[in-house]
């Protein structure tokens, strides 16, 4: 989703006197306001389970990745976590999820690859309310190590909805479908987030996550974390969670890195 970020702040400057003062802010104001709303803001996917309703901008690439600690039964340690996004057109974008590292440890002892996704986000246009909405379907295919992959295709699709409640708060909710695994097992998932604006250029989330599974008890999840923009197109971000039902993780905690390449 959309972590929320306030704007940076501005400083009155030390005035000057009468006409002088008036012709400099005219001049400041014409060349700077075209540069300002040529570059869309940083819209990420991560680190929330939530993804934002918002395309990448067309012929952008924005690459997203991160590191997972994960307490399940068994410590799982989780690396890259690669997302590529390319805007292919006004509110469509191509989405490959590349494949992470996975080591294992306590009590099981493996390495390898995780399977590899490929898929797109369709922006929905505006309507008269005030959500903003997408779909994002996703083909994950069985690329990965032995003892890392689904060993077939795994398709899904997601509807996400976020809005603005206030200049400091905004919240969504997505619905997951899935078919995964031998079985084809499917699965259905919910999320809800609140995102909000803790100070300049740092915004925070707190969100539940459900999972639902024929003939597997129900996961429910807490998660929280922070997002910074340390540059316009460059945000980093930390997040932790845990399960409140058997069937969730016990403890997980990460941290990423977001960048976006415009054309």
């Amino acid at each position: 989703m959309t972590i929320r970020h306030l704007p940076a702040s501005h400083t009155a400057a030390s005035p000057i006197h009468g006409r002088l003062a008036v012709l400099l802010a005219l001049i400041l104001a014409a060349s700077s306001a075209p540069a300002l709303s040529q570059v869309a803001p940083l819209i990420t996917d991560r680190p929330d389970f939530t993804e934002s309703a918002a395309a990448v901008p067309v012929g952008s690439f924005q690459f997203e990745g991160g590191l997972t600690f994960e307490d399940s039964g068994v410590d799982a340690l989780i690396f890259g976590e690669p997302l590529i996004r390319y805007g292919l057109r006004e509110r469509l974008e191509l989405r490959f999820g590349l494949p992470s590292i996975v080591s294992l440890d306590d009590p099981v002892d493996d390495t390898g690859l995780s399977d590899l996704s490929v898929g797109f986000k369709l922006e929905l246009p505006p309507t008269s309310t005030a959500w903003d909405m997408a779909v994002i379907g996703t083909l994950s295919l069985p690329t990965g190590s032995d003892n890392f992959t689904s060993d077939t295709i795994d398709p899904s699709a997601i509807f996400v909805a976020s809005r603005d409640i206030s200049d400091r708060l905004s919240f969504a909710t997505q619905a997951r479908g899935a078919i995964e695994g031998d079985d084809n097992d499917a699965v259905l998932e919910a999320t809800a987030v609140f995102g909000y604006a803790l100070r300049e250029n740092l915004g925070g989330f707190a969100e539940i996550a459900t999972r639902f599974q024929d003939n597997v008890d129900t996961g429910v999840t807490l998660h929280t974390g922070v997002s910074s923009l340390i540059k316009e197109l460059l945000q980093v971000d930390v997040h932790l969670g845990f399960g409140l039902t058997d069937t969730a993780p016990d403890f997980f905690i990460g941290a990423g890195l977001s960048y976006r390449l415009d054309r």
